[in-house]
């Protein structure tokens, strides 16, 4: 059996790989703290879903629609869920492919923070 936390982050995941976005921001906390580290255009913090809204509309516009994410792992506890998965994207015909840990802190069956 999975951990409640694993399926619900699995979820997210899952819902926007299909442009499900109403499902992934149901799982999000409405006052989500969402973070990019380092010193790209995406890079920042986005407090809440229309911020977080906004980022993913930013992804989507620097990729040209074609940001993709597969899952490779996720390992979930009571407070935490990790993701390991495979990133890629396409601009001006160029691809990117990047390894990432996406690490969630989880309250009250909502995502409060991605890091």
């Amino acid at each position: 059996m999975t951990h409640p936390n694993r399926d619900l982050i699995k979820r997210a995941y899952d819902a926007f790989g299909r442009g499900d976005i109403p499902t992934v921001l149901g799982i999000l906390d409405e006052k989500i703290r969402w973070h990019v580290p380092g010193q790209s255009p995406l890079s920042g913090d986005y407090i809440g879903n229309e911020q977080v809204l906004g980022f993913f509309q930013k992804c989507m516009d620097l990729s040209e629609g074609t940001l993709r994410i597969e899952l490779d792992d996720i390992v979930a506890s009571e407070t935490t869920v990790f993701v390991l998965c495979t990133v890629s994207a396409t601009r001006s015909g160029q691809q990117a492919k990047f390894l990432e840990v996406h690490v969630w802190r989880i309250a009250d069956g909502r995502a409060i923070e991605f890091l």
